[in-house]
């Protein structure tokens, strides 16, 4: 097994594929890279506990076909130390002893791979119960950047710890929740533009972070694929495969308040700078910040008694509504206001004691886009 290859090319394809590689992987192969080689095109595959990525780059000189899988962290730190000088590599190995030898244009080095035959193999999604579809990637990255930060780690609630996706028609709609707060992010395919029937599944938070920092390489259509247990996700030369969560995610709709008469909008930036200066001041047990609206400001307080601290901050706003008093905890509502890109907010608020719903304030060019975040209040 013998190919040339550019030391960047096959850089960036595995550090992207490696992501999905635990430290301590149960199985010591699942450390490993597997290269595979057929014809003029070099594989590579990794592959984690319920996760498994792979990229295909084409070879301009190749011969002996085979496969052999390399040490991820080794090879990464060796292809690393030629980062900043394009040249072309050369491997060569004995698919008998397994040994690798690497021809770069000064030097030669060796080290030892494991027999490919042993490497996992991916899971075969089932034809009968398979429904594909297409997908911008820009979608996938603003739905997970909005989604991600808040899923949540209950082991007894795995449906908790991921993003429900559903389509239908025109429609679709990544929701996620740790029962503090609930992010529903949907998105309004072009007419011209639909999702074929109507379905949903539930992704783990960890194969959507991966999937996201993927497609940052890529503008291309995502074609995605799943079944009853895992799912697949391919565009350009890389394919991301994962299990699915098994449960029925909780009804979302019936959690968010329909009347909400108290409507706050304020300037994203000095909302999130004032949030972060009261909390410095909040008691570290709760990180209690209150909201007291009246008129056209937000009062911000917080107090820390057992540290003798305490802060009030004056904001301006725009408010429709009654006199109103609200607590919520800080870290959340920043985690919000962060996750947002746009530059006015709004707040629309029911009573102290129901949910919070925080929404951007947008354009008519976002109007594809619908995000909506549900943060549960605080006893003040």
């Amino acid at each position: 097994m013998k190919f040339v290859v550019s030391n960047s090319d096959l850089l960036v394809h595995m550090q992207a594929i490696s992501k999905v590689i635990v430290s301590k992987p149960q199985n010591p192969i699942q450390s490993h890279i597997l290269l595979t080689l057929q014809g003029n095109r070099l594989t590579m595959r990794a592959t984690g506990p319920d996760t498994s990525a792979s990229a295909v780059l084409d070879l301009s000189s190749a011969s002996q076909e085979g496969s052999v899988a390399v040490p991820a962290k080794f090879i990464l730190d060796m292809l690393s130390t030629f980062s900043g000088s394009e040249q072309p590599l050369t491997f060569d190995v004995d698919e008998e002893s397994r040994n690798i030898t690497v021809y770069s244009e000064n030097g030669q080095y060796t080290f030892t791979g494991q027999d490919g035959q042993i490497f996992p193999t991916d899971p075969e999604l089932r034809e009968d119960l398979l429904v594909s579809f297409e997908m911008d990637a820009g979608i996938f990255i603003s739905a997970f950047a909005s989604t991600l930060f808040a899923t949540g780690e209950d082991e007894y609630r795995p449906v908790m710890s991921g993003i429900l996706m559903e389509f239908d028609g025109q429609t679709i709609t990544f929701v996620s929740s740790d029962a503090h707060k609930l992010v529903r992010y949907r998105y309004h395919l072009p007419e011209n533009e639909s999702v074929p029937g109507s379905g949903s599944f539930i992704i783990h938070k960890r194969p959507a972070g991966l999937l996201k920092n993927m497609l940052t390489r890529t503008s291309s259509k995502v074609q995605v694929s799943f079944d009853d247990k895992n799912a697949m996700f391919r565009f350009d030369e890389y394919t991301l495969i994962c299990r699915l969560i098994a449960g029925r995610f909780p009804n979302y709709n019936s959690v968010i308040p329909q009347y909400n008469p108290n409507v706050v909008t304020v300037n994203r930036q000095a909302f999130l700078t004032s949030l972060s200066r009261a909390q410095v001041f909040a008691a570290q047990s709760t990180l209690l910040v209150t909201l007291s609206l009246s008129g056209n400001q937000i009062t911000l307080g917080s107090q820390d008694t057992d540290m003798a601290t305490r802060s009030k901050e004056n904001l301006k706003c725009q408010y429709e509504g009654q006199d109103m008093e609200i607590g919520f905890k800080s870290e959340y509502l920043i985690g919000i206001l962060s996750s947002l890109t746009s530059t006015e907010v709004q707040m629309q608020l029911s009573d102290p004691s129901r949910p919070g719903l925080i929404v951007p304030v947008g354009t008519a060019e976002d109007q594809a886009e619908d995000v909506l975040m549900l943060l549960m209040p605080m006893k003040v």
